[in-house]
């Protein structure tokens, strides 16, 4: 196959169907990782998996190695928030939060290494600006964002030698069917800390996405803030 290749979890809606939509009409061949049906414009093959199952994650990287010689783009744009006081931490949620957000996405980049080498690939983690907050009843969904941080950047040092980049997103509050249930006050604390004075959206972070494949891969490790931060 000549065409790039982009492997995307999380686009059946929000950030991610926004971006595979743009990737496709960039001409790139998009595999979508989703439990749900995307729009059938955000993919030219949907493996369907659920980030929360191991033996799903396992049984779609396998089944990727056998079809594919190469991947040019990770992106995973997957998240699962499950709002908990820190006094009442349900371990079934906490586990399930963890795997989607941070632990399938370091087990699909270990997997998947040689593919992405093989095409001087890209990873792109999307975090969340939460990994850099507290905010009441968001501590495991931030800690999980975090991860991907962590990640990012030792994923980078063991193997950005092999041509491989590795970078992290953190967008400020978007409105998209993860953030929906949200309380008013999360919401505005999250909004609060952003310190660009503009509207965020999908479609925008989408095309900061596609900005973003345009660096070069010797900038691994980069962490880029959508929306900006304020850290007081």
């Amino acid at each position: 196959m000549t065409a790039k290749i982009a492997l995307i979890t999380g686009a059946s809606s929000g950030i991610g169907a926004n971006v595979a939509i743009r990737l496709k009409a960039e001409g790139y061949y998009v595999i979508a990782l989703a439990r749900s049906l995307p729009a059938s414009e955000a993919y030219d093959r949907l493996i369907n998996c659920d980030l929360s199952d191991i033996t799903c994650i396992q049984s779609a990287c396998s089944l990727i190695i056998e079809d594919y010689k190469k991947i040019d783009l990770f992106l995973h744009c997957a998240g699962l928030m499950l709002s908990m006081k820190a006094s009442s931490i349900d371990i079934v949620k906490l586990n399930n939060m963890f795997l989607v957000n941070s632990l399938s996405p370091i087990f699909i980049v270990s997997r998947l290494t040689r593919l992405l080498a093989r095409a001087n690939g890209k990873v792109i983690f999307v975090s969340s600006i939460s990994s850099e907050l507290d905010i009441p009843g968001e501590l495991c969904y931030s800690a999980s964002k975090d991860v991907l941080r962590k990640v990012a950047k030792g994923f980078s040092s063991e193997l950005s030698r092999l041509g491989i980049g590795f970078f992290t997103l953190l967008p400020a509050l978007i409105d998209t069917p993860m953030t929906a249930d949200l309380s008013d006050e999360q919401k505005n604390l999250l909004r609060s800390k952003q310190s660009v004075n503009e509207h965020l959206s999908s479609e925008k972070l989408s095309e900061l996405i596609l900005n973003m494949l345009r660096l070069p891969n010797s900038a691994t490790s980069s962490e880029l803030f959508y929306g900006g931060v304020k850290r007081w």
